[in-house]
């Protein structure tokens, strides 16, 4: 198909291009072996067969080549010239002169292995199964590296136009020439360990992502080259001239750190200074503020005098007034208190007798029964209910006893048995007998219908009595109780009475002193409020003075706090810049310096390495070499 042609294309130049070298180089050697390896592998990485192309570059037309070769079916693609194997994998060719070119086969491990992963709307899926699908494809592609030897692989599929859009790739880029979508991806496998480059950001160099949306999909192969030898020409002599300038840059820090630590220790002596200017400040503002205050409530204070002597004076001669009416009331009620105290005693007596009188019934109350006692007991009464009942039922019994006499004297008269008469004849006999003492019961019949409804009220009388006895007590219990308290109180009050009696005489004689005292206040009241509106004048001077004292002070105070905020802010910064040029100097200067120069060694180291692996099935001490692989994927 086309797409595989332009991919075919591709490769062959990158091929040819990694060519030119090794052919410059055998302009100046005796012989150079230039080997591609290639590996045909499933879509997923799995190798199914290695053939390896050695190409040795004859430059001085040699006539035998001694080489050494580990690879299996070994023959000539470009000539006739014979070969021989011997011992330790050696191979010599008659040359002739000429280049010889010759391919075999091995089931060795190549240094670079490759691991292809596919999915299908993010579902890992089987990359024989994407024939005709459609949807969001990604192929993850995995590079690893078994050597110490830095690799790079370029890898490249081609994808019809039609068949897929919005393309893009991780470590590479996506060409297209109007028909297909080339794209083209680079792997360093190996590198960062190799480089140990432990604080690495994470980026991953060993791997290519390809993301797309397909449509009507028919699977590609993935073309691989794996090849060594791009850090030969990294040149690191040139590093010593920046080794001197990393050095320089440390002996720098340094000295900033040392300077940074001066000017942090000198602006902390300089905020301990500015706190005793600000504090000694601070206590002048509160003895300001302590003055103008004692100022403000002084002056305060005596407005409130002032306001009050007004009302003082008015006050005093309202109480001299109020005192001698109260002298004139203390009067009258010391002559009423003696009509009153006999009252209070005669309420006292009173409450005394009615007290003992509820006592008196309480006492004879708590000695009747709760409840009243029938004498029977509810079977009894239950028994003789039931007898009443029996005796009703005589008057019935009577009359059914006169119809069957009556019956009986019917046959008699009509029987002709004498033997039946005679018996009959006795027993109606016997039979109106007891129909005599029957009736001869009515009485006492009527009389146990009389009594029958009155029994059955015994009970619910008994409970009536026994529920009302106990409300009677608790009623009179709480009577007599009341009567008690009311005693008790009457006597407290004719006591106090007898008290309050005595102390009306006391209490004129104080109102007339209170009086006299009221009339006294009242002329040293007007006295004061005159004095009080001298003073106040005295205090209104100094509270006017107040607010010019209060604003120079906040002034002084705002702008000491401002230096001691400025001098705090610059010794916070200077110690941030002491640790931060400490932290840089170390984590940054240091470490990066040290990291540099340990990065060029591995660097260095790594190049050795790279020079030193020239091929992958064999190579003759004497022999320059290259050796590249080329991996399809298909």
């Amino acid at each position: 198909m086309r797409y595989k042609k332009v991919a075919t294309s591709v490769m062959s130049v990158a091929l040819a291009a990694s060519m030119i070298v090794p052919a410059q180089a055998a302009q100046d050697q005796g012989v150079v072996k230039t080997e591609t390896v290639y590996v045909k592998a499933d879509k997923t990485g799995n190798v199914k067969e290695t053939i390896v192309s050695d190409w040795l570059q004859n430059a001085s037309g040699s006539k035998t080549i001694e080489d050494t070769s580990t690879l299996n079916n070994i023959k000539n693609v470009k000539g006739d010239e014979s070969f021989k194997t011997g011992k330790k994998n050696s191979v010599k060719w008659n040359a002739n002169g000429k280049d010889i070119y010759y391919q075999g086969t091995t089931d060795q491990e190549t240094p670079v292995q490759l691991k292809a992963t596919y999915y299908l709307d993010g579902k890992e899926t089987d990359p024989e199964k994407l024939d005709g699908k459609s949807g969001e494809l990604k192929i993850k592609l995995t590079s690893t590296n078994s050597t110490d030897t830095a690799f790079t692989v370029m890898s490249m599929l081609t994808i019809p136009t039609e068949q897929c859009s919005n393309v893009s790739v991780t470590n590479g880029k996506v060409i297209s020439d109007g028909k297909n979508e080339i794209v083209v991806g680079v792997m360093m496998p190996g590198l960062i360990d190799q480089l140990d480059l432990d604080d690495y950001n994470g980026d991953d160099y060993a791997s290519v992502t390809i993301k797309c949306d397909i449509k009507d999909f028919e699977p590609v192969s993935i073309y691989n080259i794996a090849m060594n030898g791009l850090l030969n020409d990294i040149n690191l002599d040139d590093t010593d001239e920046l080794t001197d300038m990393l050095d320089e840059l440390k002996d720098s820090s340094e000295k900033l750190v040392d300077g940074s630590k001066e000017l942090s220790d000198g602006m902390s002596t300089l905020s301990d200074k500015a706190k005793e200017y600000t504090d000694g400040i601070a206590e002048y503002i509160k003895g300001v503020n302590k003055y103008t205050t004692g100022v403000s409530k002084v002056s305060s204070g005596l407005n409130k005098l002032a306001a009050g002597g007004n009302t003082l004076v008015k006050g005093s001669d309202d109480l001299a007034t109020g005192a001698k009416k109260v002298d004139a009331g203390a009067g009258e009620l010391a002559s009423n208190m003696p009509t009153i105290a006999a009252g209070a005693k005669s309420v006292s007596d009173g409450a005394g007798a009615l007290y003992a009188g509820l006592k008196q019934v309480q006492d004879q109350l708590s000695a009747q029964p709760d409840s009243l006692d029938l004498g029977v007991s509810e079977a009894q009464l239950n028994g003789l209910m039931n007898g009443l009942s029996q005796l009703k039922e005589l008057s019935s019994t009577a009359e059914d006893l006169g119809k069957l006499i009556q019956a009986q004297q019917q046959v008699i008269a009509t029987t002709k048995d004498e033997n039946a008469k005679a018996v009959l004849e006795k027993t109606v006999a016997a039979e109106q007998q007891l129909l005599s003492k029957i009736a001869g019961m009515s009485s006492i019949v009527e009389q146990a219908n009389s009594l029958a409804p009155k029994l059955q009220q015994l009970p619910q009388l008994a409970n009536t009595y026994s529920t009302s006895m106990k409300q009677l007590k608790g009623g009179i219990a709480q009577l007599t109780k009341g009567a008690e308290t009311l005693s008790s109180g009457s006597k407290s009050l004719a006591a106090g009475a007898a008290t309050a009696s005595k102390g009306s005489k006391t209490l004129k004689e104080g109102t007339k002193t209170l009086a006299d005292g009221a009339k006294a206040i009242s002329s040293g009241a007007s006295t004061l409020n005159s004095g009080l509106g001298e003073a106040k004048k005295g205090t209104d001077q100094l509270t006017a003075n107040n607010k010019a004292l209060t604003e120079n002070g906040e002034k002084i105070n705002s702008a000491s706090g401002a230096v001691k905020e400025g001098i705090g802010e610059l010794e916070e910064g200077s110690k941030t810049l002491a640790d931060g040029m400490f932290k840089f100097n170390e984590e940054g200067i240091k470490k990066g310096t040290d990291t540099a120069s340990d990065l060029f060694d591995k660097m260095d180291d790594l190049i050795d390495k790279d020079a030193d692996y020239k091929n992958f099935s064999g190579i003759s001490k004497d022999m320059e070499g290259e050796v590249k692989f080329v991996i399809e994927l298909q």
